[in-house]
């Protein structure tokens, strides 16, 4: 299937003008600064916003993204990549509102899909043609609009742009001698860190791809190898952390809330045109439309590889029905929505048709250029006409949320079906406590920190998000409840009431995914655990309060001490008074009231104690990070050197 540069005309300017005018219809359900709510969008919003909070107050790297459930947190940070969600959070520095920067973002992403699209294209087969007509298809079928219109599933509108550079590098490894190793990094890279399920089923497919192709690529398998290992390395600083935590914890991801088998394709609605959603899913009559030349190519390698995508295509089609027993799928069932495959078909359907478009402008017009031309505007007419006809029934609804909307009092509780949060978390009953909390910040809904008297203890939280602190009133108690969704890697340190550090307190794993702090003799030992409800429950252990009032810190092991010292001159205390409680909107206060009120802290609170609780992070979480960091500058020493190897000698 290796092709030979195409022997065909295409002015340069309108293969470019006819990929913009498809990426301009792509983008005209866009209306700025105005919202199009798709399924996923306010999720996707409170991760670009909990993102840019994050870094408003100078932390780049959070396991957890704070603003989820009114602070209570959420580890989407740590099992959904968001590395490429920082240019959309950077955009909120530049005054723009969170509608505006989640849209120019989804705008750029099908940019760049479209712009790789052109490159796997050209870079496959040689011709400009195919690049332009692969580029023009893939960014106006159906399956990519319903995706970034009606879902707003950001993870795969992501993914879209490399899975055209997966393509080109299973190309390269079975028909170039694998001359370009990177590729294979950057688009496997590139997926695990936007989409995981579909990086999973790339991965599946690439497999079968060598499988089919063993021949050509088992002379290739030791570099192919130190391919893979170089991309796990080099994303391990997302994909270890996450892991640590699946394994550690029973989330709800275990437990799925959707299986494959309930949201299979009816073998009628595969080429419907259908919203994609609520057991429906569609590729739309345009595909096998633009196929149909395929059917009439002679002979060569061009043909070849047109026949393999479009057989190739076909059975992914096929498998996202219910004609396959997704039921007995196994851990492929992870996918959940088997109509995922839709976007692997979509990009082979693709390649097929601008195969077979080519063929037949090569064969019916040996003049070349204006045919090809012509060929491409109709190609074009077609992918634009079906975009327009289907766009009715994508619920075009329209909001302005305006340019602060979640420091506003927004529901901050779009989790789906909450996936990273604890097992024993009922979600329906939380989102109805934060609803009647956001209506009434006294009602006894709200999620408060209280004693094992069930008795409301004060509380206030940091500027940041990232130091919770509860008042002990100096009463002897067995544990507080905390308003945190617990998760493993909470610490809580002791430090004296003037704030001098007594004696550094070690860290150690204690039973049921516990972290318990080992403390000075005669204080009280704590463990952060879940409490049977998914939030965290502070156990106070040992030698009871006495009347001289003790603290409780919850910074790092390492920098406990420092941290101790700083606690009452950082100004770090801000937002809720006693009555607001955990519920109460994280709001950002200048530094002369957040100053007033840590110089008040021990008022506020009660002259007994305080509890401060921070999630200071897993064991590999920050090590995960280096270790790529490190990674990646060994692979770029490494091109250097190759590089410099590489130039030719001066000759007298």
């Amino acid at each position: 299937m290796q092709t030979k540069r195409a022997d065909i005309r295409l002015d340069a300017l309108w293969c470019w003008l006819l990929m913009a005018l498809a990426f301009v219809v792509s983008l005209w359900w866009f209306v700025l600064p105005l919202l199009h709510a798709g399924d996923d969008a306010f999720y996707h919003m409170l991760r670009i916003e909990a993102l840019y909070q994050q870094l408003s107050h100078g932390l780049w790297r959070e396991p957890l993204n704070r603003l989820f459930f009114q602070g209570a947190g959420y580890a989407s940070a740590t099992c959904y990549p968001d590395i490429f969600l920082y240019i959309p959070a950077l955009l909120r520095f530049g005054g723009l509102e969170i509608a505006q920067c989640f849209s120019l973002f989804i705008m750029l992403c099908m940019g760049a899909s479209l712009l790789t699209a052109f490159w796997a294209g050209k870079s496959i087969t040689g011709s400009s043609f195919i690049g332009a007509a692969v580029a023009i298809i893939y960014a106006l079928c159906q399956y990519k609009m319903d995706c970034s219109y009606a879902r707003a599933a950001l993870g795969e509108i992501q993914a879209f742009v490399f899975l055209p550079l997966v393509a080109a590098a299973l190309h390269d490894l079975a028909f170039r001698h694998f001359s370009r190793p990177w590729l294979m990094v950057l688009a496997f890279g590139g997926l695990m860190l936007t989409h995981t399920l579909s990086c999973f089923v790339a991965v599946l497919l690439s497999a079968l791809f060598c499988l089919i192709f063993v021949r050509r690529v088992w002379a290739h398998v030791p570099r192919l190898c130190l391919m893979a290992g170089l991309t796990l390395a080099l994303t391990a600083f997302y994909w270890l952390p996450c892991m640590e935590l699946l394994l550690r914890m029973d989330l709800h991801a275990a437990h799925p809330w959707t299986f494959a088998f309930q949201n299979a394709v009816a073998p009628t609605e595969v080429f419907a045109n259908v919203l994609l959603g609520e057991g429906k899913a569609g590729l739309g009559w345009e595909l096998p439309l633009l196929c149909l030349p395929v059917l009439c190519m002679h002979g060569g390698a061009l043909r070849r590889m047109a026949w393999f995508c479009l057989i190739g295509a076909l059975l992914l089609t096929v498998a996202a029905t219910s004609l396959v027993p997704w039921e007995k799928a196994g851990v492929l069932g992870v996918v959940q929505f088997p109509w995922r495959l839709y976007s692997f078909a979509s990009l082979l359907y693709a390649l097929a048709a601008a195969c077979g478009w080519q063929d037949a402008v090569q064969r019916f017009a040996s003049k070349g250029q204006a045919w090809a031309g012509l060929a491409l505007a109709a190609l074009t007419l077609v992918m634009v006409v079906a975009a327009v006809r289907h766009a009715p029934l994508m619920d075009n609804r329209y909001f302005d949320l305006g340019k602060d909307y979640f420091a506003q009092g927004a529901e901050t509780t779009y989790v789906g079906g909450g996936e990273w949060l604890p097992f024993t978390l009922d979600l329906p009953q939380l989102k109805l406590d934060l609803r009647a909390c956001a209506r009434d910040a006294r009602s006894a809904q709200c999620p408060r920190a209280v004693d094992d008297r069930q008795n409301p203890v004060p509380l206030l939280r940091s500027a940041d998000g990232t130091r919770l602190t509860v008042g002990l009133n100096g009463a002897t108690r067995r544990f507080v409840d905390v308003p945190l969704v617990w998760y493993y890697g909470y610490t809580a340190f002791f430090v004296p009431a003037d704030k001098a550090f007594a004696g550094e307190a070690a860290l150690a794993a204690a039973m049921q995914q516990a972290v318990q702090a080992a403390v000075p003799t005669g204080a009280q030992a704590l463990r952060v655990t879940d409490n049977g409800k998914g939030f965290c429950r502070v156990w106070l252990e040992g030698a009871e309060q006495d009347s001289k009032s003790r603290a409780v810190s919850a910074e790092n092991a390492g920098n406990a001490e420092k941290a101790a010292s700083a606690k009452g001159t950082e100004g770090a205390a801000s937002a809720a008074s006693a009555e607001n409680m955990a519920g109460a909107e994280i709001t950002e206060n200048s530094e002369s009231t957040a100053s007033a009120q840590a110089t008040n802290q021990p008022e506020a609170l009660g002259q007994a104690g305080l509890l401060l609780v921070q999630y200071a992070g897993t064991r590999v979480q920050f090590g995960a990070g280096w270790f790529s960091f490190a990674t990646l500058v060994f692979v770029c020493l490494g091109l250097a050197r190759r590089l410099l190897r590489r130039q030719p000698e001066l000759k007298p």
